[in-house]
């Protein structure tokens, strides 16, 4: 798995990393929701849906033809993992708890995608990849509200400075 996307990063393929974290369960629609809207877009893709819970994180590993689990202790395992795949990260949506909204609006936006509730813990994550990130929120943010030049709006419309974590 890991030969086959470092290839396929190297190959321009977009990489989308979807994160959560909760206490509670995981609607699993949502993410295979997300994988085939991205198939409509994308004529190859790679996204990992991170979901951090209490003591554990499940990373689902997509593709167009198909998922795979991935299970670490937490969310410093995953990155380091992560980190020895993939360089730069090209496109970040982070879901908030409730999920998103319309994901075919947002992949017509050809940009950075991040939506951040306020228990996220996110440092971890975007600090591991070495290129500039550019923000859109799905909903309002606190902690990302100082990195923004400019807070635009909510829901999909918070638009934040290229910013080197």
């Amino acid at each position: 798995m890991r030969e086959s996307l470092s290839r396929l990063h190297y190959n321009n393929i977009p990489v989308f990393i979807f994160y959560e974290r909760t206490s509670r369960f995981t609607r699993y629609d949502i993410v295979y929701r997300i994988s085939n809207s991205l198939k409509e877009f994308y004529e190859d893709f790679i996204a990992i849906y991170i979901i951090e819970y209490n003591n554990s994180v499940e990373t689902i590993i997509c593709r167009r033809i198909g998922c795979s689990k991935l299970l670490t202790d937490d969310v410093n395992s995953l990155v380091n993992a992560l980190d020895t795949i993939f360089n730069e990260c090209y496109e970040l949506l982070i879901l908030e708890e409730e999920g998103i909204y319309d994901l075919k609006e947002l992949c017509n936006k050809k940009c950075f995608l991040l939506g951040l509730h306020e228990t996220s813990n996110l440092g971890n994550v975007a600090k591991s990849f070495s290129s500039l990130i550019k923000i859109i929120s799905l909903g309002e943010v606190s902690y990302l509200t100082s990195q923004c030049i400019k807070i635009i709006g909510y829901i999909n419309t918070v638009l934040c400075r290229e910013k080197d974590f």
